[in-house]
């Protein structure tokens, strides 16, 4: 039984999967006798001239007498779909495995890299700034501190008496003050102007004149120290303090026996208070050296 292709019009028997005339797919029942062909080795019908599997024309000496029960094992054979070998399924996994392995590893390299960068980089910059190669400091024969120590505590309070005192001139009271903790923290030039603005007002306070006397001392005026520390005893002669800054003052201007005067006028007050006892040893020290 032939079937017409509705291509070419050719006519093609049942068992041809493609026409011999022009190639087109066509689903038949496979006959009996058949032609093997010699380029892909496809059985086809005796009246094929071209191969219905691969399209190469058909050599009719190699067809053969097939039955139809091993001619449809054979079609069977080619049509079923192929299995997966197994062994290559084996090779992928574990090529899978390595590549995944290279990448952890490969991210734990990176990590390390990172860690190594910041590391290189922080060291950079303490050499830079000298860390490694700053000498300790030695704590031996390091001089004492001569001076007041000025405190920022000091210097926020003297900064805050400053302002009360310009916008109440006339509280002498703040002023004092004001003087007193410039003395105390070093600034004797201003502080002797406070002294002296306080003065005006209070002549007679002895204290306050000593205390003026003591930032011209500090400030190697030894002449103008004395000046106003002798106003200051005149006022009151049992200044024991006072008398006491005079001998150490003509002490340090050269002035021994004026000092040593002083002294011994400053221990008759009371020689057993600390002042007492202070003149007492610089006295002593006095007649040692003369």
């Amino acid at each position: 039984m032939t079937k017409v292709c509705n291509n070419c019009g050719k006519s093609v028997e049942e068992s041809h999967k493609f026409c011999p005339g022009c190639g087109t797919s066509i689903e038949n029942e496979i006959e009996n006798t058949i032609l093997i062909c010699n380029n892909c080795g496809s059985e086809n019908s005796v009246n094929n001239f071209f191969c219905s599997e691969c399209g190469v024309k058909l050599d009719n000496k190699s067809s053969k007498e097939v039955t139809d029960t091993s001619l449809s094992q054979t079609v069977k054979s080619i049509v079923k779909k192929p299995v997966k070998n197994k062994k290559n399924k084996k090779s992928d996994n574990t090529f899978q495995q390595k590549i995944t392995s290279k990448e952890k590893t490969l991210s734990k390299e990176k990590l390390l890299g990172i860690v190594l960068g910041a590391l290189l980089i922080i060291i950079i910059l303490l050499y830079a700034k000298g860390t490694f190669d700053r000498p300790i400091p030695s704590t031996n024969n390091i001089p004492p501190t001569s001076g007041p120590q000025v405190s920022l505590a000091n210097i926020r309070e003297i900064n805050k008496l400053d302002a009360q005192v310009k916008a109440n001139p006339n509280n002498y009271e703040l002023l004092l003050q004001l003087a007193h903790l410039r003395n105390d923290s070093g600034f004797y030039e201003q502080a002797i102007n406070d002294y002296q603005t306080y003065l005006v007002k209070n002549t007679n306070n002895v204290d306050a004149r000593i205390d003026m006397g003591v930032c011209y001392f500090n400030l190697k005026n030894f002449p103008k120290a004395i000046e106003e520390m002798e106003r200051a005893i005149k006022i009151n002669p049992t200044h024991q303090i006072g008398l006491l800054n005079l001998g150490i003052v003509n002490l340090s201007a050269g002035n021994l026996e004026k000092s040593k005067e002083w002294l011994k006028k400053s221990i008759n007050i009371n020689p057993n208070s600390d002042i007492g006892k202070r003149a007492t040893e610089l006295l002593n020290s006095h007649l040692q050296i003369n």
